[in-house]
């Protein structure tokens, strides 16, 4: 069955408004999202943070930037009554290719503290910290040079420690660049992951482009993999639990992978926004 879709707009400026991310805090909708004349890397770009109690009606918070980089992909979680904001931050002369991350938090929703860069775990670029007890939170995170991702933990979200890989894909020449990476809960208390596997830097993409699935069982010390799925290279994950079911929100791929110019995962090709099942056996596509 289809689904009923209401939409309104949040921000329209004529600016490219990406990555984006949203929360619900202290009886608070929270959305920040990157600001930038472009997708690519630009020190231009800054990130605009907005409060709405009913999701319809926006004020704008602040704004995060760093001089002369590149700052994207915000990701909020809430540990201990606390708003943090995880970033990327890249330097513009590589193109888009984050570095590190930096954090900032609140205690009122209003007064940030400085981005602060997570020094010891420089070159691991978070993406969506979860917790299924309050006290310890994982988090999934790439390496800045592709091709592996790892879980960390915390109990306070500023001091994490890895816990072990997720997916290993830099083996020797081979490197299929894993970066975005993404997992969520199953109601056993299972973690079941997507890493996008881009392949290639081609433009054009990769037809081998696709997306990796794996699940981790308490204690939580290895992971498994489940295998490729060729449906879609998900990019920019957001996994979610919901009546004891995952589900995905990422961007679809949808053109033929064995024919060009345009392969899986193209700057060039047309992408939707799609929402997912992921299970044991892979991703179930639902809907645009």
């Amino acid at each position: 069955e289809g689904l009923d879709v209401e939409c309104w707009k949040a921000v329209s400026d004529g600016k490219h408004n990406s990555n984006s991310f949203l929360t619900f805090w202290r009886d608070r909708f929270y959305l920040i999202h990157a600001n930038s004349p472009y997708h690519f890397a630009t020190p231009e770009c800054k990130l605009m943070l907005w409060s709405s109690k009913d999701a319809r009606e926006w004020e704008l918070i602040t704004t995060f930037s760093v001089p002369d980089e590149d700052i994207r992909d915000p990701k909020f979680a809430v540990i201990h009554d606390r708003l943090f904001i995880y970033v990327l931050k890249s330097f513009v002369a590589d193109g888009s290719e984050p570095y590190t991350t930096a954090y900032t938090y609140t205690d009122d929703g209003v007064n940030f503290q400085p981005l602060t860069d997570l020094l010891d775990n420089h070159g691991w670029l978070f993406w969506n910290p979860r917790t299924n007890d309050g006290k310890t939170w994982y988090v999934p995170a790439y390496w800045g040079g592709h091709g592996n991702s790892i879980m960390l933990k915390t109990e306070n979200g500023i001091n994490f420690k890895p816990v072990c890989y997720i997916h290993q894909g830099k083996k020797g020449l081979v490197n299929d660049r894993n970066d975005e990476t993404d997992f969520a809960f199953l109601g056993d208390g299972t973690l079941i992951s997507t890493q996008r596997l881009e392949f290639s830097e081609d433009i054009t993409g990769d037809k081998l482009a696709c997306t990796h699935l794996a699940i981790c069982r308490p204690p939580y010390e290895k992971w498994e993999p489940i295998g490729k799925d060729y449906h879609t290279r998900l990019d920019g994950p957001s996994l979610f639990e919901y009546n004891g079911r995952v589900y995905a929100v990422g961007r679809r791929n949808p053109y033929d992978r064995e024919e060009g110019p345009n392969y899986v995962g193209s700057v060039f090709g047309r992408k939707r926004t799609s929402l997912y099942e992921v299970t044991t056996n892979g991703l179930i596509f639902l809907t645009d």
